[in-house]
């Protein structure tokens, strides 16, 4: 094993293994491409075959979300949660034009697939969509080619 310091040495035998859970949950603030101040609950739970890691926006139920694994270790996993999170706020996707609606800002969306309590939608840039708000954004895009990936 390798020491802070860099050189070789052995575990503390004394010592008790940390518990990950005690350090979960985390409240961390990330700024999007706006500037915006976006606050993030991030919470750990068991799996069987490792830890999870789920971020959400806090003070919103349909705003950002993310999920991460690692089947070793829940601090890995958080790192690459903060990358996605990092990733995701890094670019506008959509700007709301009027009151509920919106234009693509460019001919890439990402997002998820969510559910209102009356409807599903997608939540694109932490922005619920219903399918009559997505449909009327995309109609500038008739004739145009699309492709839609479902990733988990």
């Amino acid at each position: 094993m390798i020491r802070f310091d860099g050189l070789w040495g052995t575990p503390d035998e004394s010592s008790e293994p940390e518990d990950p859970n005690s350090d979960f949950p985390i409240r961390e603030t990330y700024k999007d491409c706006a500037g915006q101040e976006h606050v993030f609950v991030i919470s750990i739970f068991a799996v069987s075959i490792g830890s999870a890691l789920h971020a959400s926006e806090e003070g919103t139920d349909r705003g950002y979300f993310f999920r991460e694994f690692d089947p070793t270790s829940p601090y890995l996993a958080l790192g690459r949660l903060r990358g996605r999170i990092r990733q995701a706020l890094s670019t506008r996707h959509i700007e709301e034009r009027e009151p509920g609606s919106f234009q693509a800002t460019h001919r890439t969306l990402r997002g998820r697939i969510g559910y209102d309590a009356r409807e599903v939608g997608f939540v694109i840039d932490g922005q619920f969509l219903t399918l009559q708000q997505f449909g009327t954004m995309v109609e500038t895009f008739e004739g145009f080619e699309f492709r839609l990936d479902i990733l988990d």
